[in-house]
């Protein structure tokens, strides 16, 4: 059985980001293994990159500069939110409980499409084959 680690919500923020700018397809590369398992003090390194046609985002969590865009020879910082991506959607999910508001910033679509992107990741892991996602 293969094991693939996969932050989700950071590789869909990445994809929904910059995936329609970039390319009509991308190919996502994560940390394989298992973090939850490692001797301590290893450090949590939540780490990826996806390459697009016409450039590459790199990912590293524990980078001082932790999203990196390479296109068109360049290299560009892109400019994260210091919090925790988790932190944020759970203040978001509470704050839309405390006001009685449905969210709005992830919907069914977003989470239909969610569902998509990993039924396609995990095909291409069964196939060894790209697998094009619908939009």
């Amino acid at each position: 059985m293969r094991r693939l680690s996969v932050s989700l919500p950071a590789a869909l923020a990445v994809l929904l980001w910059m995936g329609p700018a970039l390319a009509a397809t991308a190919t996502a590369t994560f940390a394989g293994g298992c973090f939850w398992c490692m001797q301590p003090p290893f450090e949590f390194r939540m780490q990826y990159q996806v390459n697009f046609e016409r450039a590459t985002a790199v990912f590293d969590l524990l980078s001082p500069t932790q999203l990196v865009l390479y296109r068109n020879g360049q290299k560009e910082t892109i400019p994260l939110d210091p919090r925790m991506g988790y932190e944020q959607e759970i203040s978001y999910f509470l704050d839309c409980i405390n006001k009685g508001e449905r969210p709005k910033t992830v919907t069914l679509e977003d989470a239909a499409n969610a569902v998509a992107l990993i039924e396609a990741e995990a095909k291409s892991i069964a196939t060894g084959k790209p697998v094009k996602v619908k939009r």
